[in-house]
């Protein structure tokens, strides 16, 4: 495979009319695309002349494409854009479609059509099965996430996490390599790696990128020619590590077996590995599709020592805060499964147990060959003899042996169950006589290779399939429903709450008063939906009071005998108040009695105009005051 991009040359281009300003078709193949077999590397071409910065839209352009591919357009319109041929054959369009790896429909590559310099459309082809494909690869996706729960996890969990699902679920398509099928077999891309389980490099690194990016992490892809090889690359707390998952996953495929050589290392650590077991390095290195940050080299060492997955080579499985690895134990010959937590960096052994992996001469290999295998709260293990269980919520672990080889198979000393994990979407295990599992080319069929092992299937469905479930309690506005599904495969089931129907429209009740209204005070009503339960408050008027009550008054200021006074009235049902005149006292004694006749008698004089006798009457009344 070759890195560099094939531009749209002369040979790749259709003019209709000799006029420049008119309509020009071109072809960009697409053939070094991640997805096709290539690794992804965009070399800038400008044909022998020199080009102007690019000023088109490159945001926009990727929405279009993004949007119009998973809708399966086959023309988009960028006109509007400013794109350029300069900005085609520089990768503008490749560089999108490596980095959006989900992408698996396209057959060949894509036309476009130009005005002047400008691009004004562009268009895509389809394969035939390519909605059928991608809706098998939406639902693979969609399993990886009911399988992989990453939420409380540390960044560097999320890596791990991901990173064993894909060495412990996928093969490397080793035959397909041999044989020159890969590109037919979805070999390069996440379809191979997710559907079905068996890719290259291309297909690792495409949906480690893939789901690194989901889970919003700054990542990238990288590739080498000189190793003919793609591997990923991560940003995790300011620094970036080099993950290669196809290298730590081995060929032939032995299912159950995950290296952790390769994950989050140091750019001249990872470098230095390579060198053990290849004639060339990484040294030339490109980042072939990026999201997030862009990368600076990898320097930093912190996660190649001193973490639980150092030294660990078979797969580690996570739940419920938890990661369960097989390890060595106090010997070669012994081996303790484990129990640890990230975050509090404590580690319980789970059980220990002894393991002798002899050969047909009687001599043994030292080390772990066991591997483990998590289904919900059963951890299943490996000895060289059986296959075991125990329930990891148990406080008294206790091995339940589920198959013995050697009264089973009757399988002979030397002869060992040395694989036990997913491929190709089942559970298997392998009975041979070495830990280095291999096959051999047929010698009549050079297509063909046989396995020097025996390989057996271990029924347990790994992969459910849900029908569309049966509605066991019906939801209502106030509670939930539950809703039952059971897997086609294996008849498992499982219950999902349906949540609360949603009142969209309430029926109110004709209401309760909480709190009566007075002459003073609101009141209170509290309505309740029929359907839903939800309350609402409404303000009672305070009453109005139509015929006052007055109680017996106050007097507020006390009459005298020269002045009035006042009394006031309170309402006793609305408080209104009210005041009235309290007459002057009357004087009953003679002197009061002579003042009253005086006065009366000056009245009267007054009105009948009689001027002495008027005197004579006021001096009276003075001398009587006096």
């Amino acid at each position: 495979m070759t890195g560099g991009k094939v531009g749209a040359y002369a040979s790749d281009q259709t003019r209709v009319s000799s006029d420049e300003s008119q309509v020009t078709v071109g072809y960009d193949d697409l053939d070094d695309t991640l997805q096709k077999g290539g690794l992804g590397v965009v070399v800038e071409q400008q044909d022998g002349a020199a080009s102007l910065a690019s000023t088109y839209d490159a945001t926009a352009l990727e929405k279009l494409i993004v949007e119009g591919i998973k809708a399966g357009q086959t023309s988009i319109d960028v006109s509007e854009l400013g794109l350029t041929r300069d900005d085609i054959n520089n990768g503008a369009v490749r560089s999108i479609i490596n980095s959006h790896p989900e992408f698996i429909s396209l057959s060949g590559g894509y036309t476009y059509w130009t005005s002047g310099s400008s691009i004004t459309k562009i268009a895509f082809t389809y394969l035939t099965n390519a909605k059928e494909e991608q809706q098998e690869l939406d639902a693979a996706l969609q399993e990886v996430k009911s399988k992989i729960d990453t939420s409380g996890m540390s960044d560097e969990e999320i890596v791990l996490a991901y990173h064993e699902y894909l060495t412990s679920t996928v093969a490397y398509a080793y035959e397909d390599y041999f044989n020159g099928t890969i590109a037919a077999n979805h070999g390069y891309d996440m379809y191979g790696a997710l559907v079905k389980h068996s890719c290259v490099c291309q297909g690792y690194a495409e949906t480690m990128f893939y789901l690194l990016r989901e889970a919003g992490l700054s990542c990238a892809i990288a590739s080498s020619e000189n190793i003919n090889h793609a591997w990923n690359i991560v940003k995790i707390r300011g620094n970036w590590y080099h993950i290669d998952a196809t290298w730590d996953d081995p060929v032939w495929d032995m299912p159950g077996r995950s290296y952790h050589d390769y994950f989050l290392v140091s750019f001249d650590t990872m470098n230095k590995n390579t060198l053990i077991n290849h004639t060339k390095d990484r040294t030339d290195m490109v980042v072939s599709a990026q999201w997030g940050d862009t990368y600076t080299t990898a320097v930093d060492t912190t996660y190649e020592s001193g973490k639980f997955w150092n030294g660990i080579e078979k797969a580690i499985f996570y739940k419920d805060g938890y990661w369960y690895s097989i390890s060595e134990g106090s010997s070669k010959t012994s081996f303790n499964i484990n129990k640890y937590q990230y975050s509090t960096n404590i580690n319980k052994v789970l059980y220990s147990g002894t393991a002798k992996w002899t050969t047909p001469s009687g001599g043994y290999y030292p080390g772990v060959y066991s591997s483990i295998y998590l289904r919900g709260d059963n951890l299943y293990f490996t000895t060289p003899d059986s296959l075991n269980k125990i329930d990891i919520t148990s406080t008294n672990v206790t091995p339940t042996e589920l198959i013995n080889i050697r009264t089973q198979y009757n399988s002979s000393t030397g002869n060992n169950l040395y694989a036990f994990g997913e491929q190709y979407g089942k559970l298997v295990y392998f009975i041979t006589d070495s830990p280095n599992i291999k096959k051999t080319k047929d010698s009549s069929n050079s297509s063909k290779y046989n396995k020097e092992y025996a390989e057996y299937t271990f029924e347990m469905c790994i992969s459910h399939k849900w029908d569309a479930g049966v509605v066991t309690k019906e939801p209502t506005y106030t509670s939930t429903g539950t809703k039952k599904y059971t897997c086609t495969n294996c008849g498992e089931t499982k219950i999902e709450t349906i949540a609360k129907l949603v009142c969209t429209s309430h029926v109110w009740d004709s209401g309760k008063v909480v709190t009566a209204p007075t002459y003073k005070t609101e009141g209170i009503k509290k309505y309740t939906c029929k359907n839903c339960g939800t309350t609402k408050t409404e303000t009672i008027a305070k009453l109005v009071c139509t015929k006052h009550a007055w109680d017996a008054g106050v007097v507020t200021k006390q009459p005298t005998y020269k002045t009035e006074g006042t009394k006031k009235y309170t309402c006793k049902n609305c408080g209104t108040t009210k005041t009235e005149t309290i007459a002057k006292l009357v004087c009953t004694t003679m002197h009061g009695i002579m003042e009253r006749l005086l006065r009366k008698l000056h009245i009267q004089l007054q009105e009948s105009g009689n001027i002495r006798a008027r005197h004579v009457a006021q001096q009276s009344r003075s001398q009587l005051q006096g």
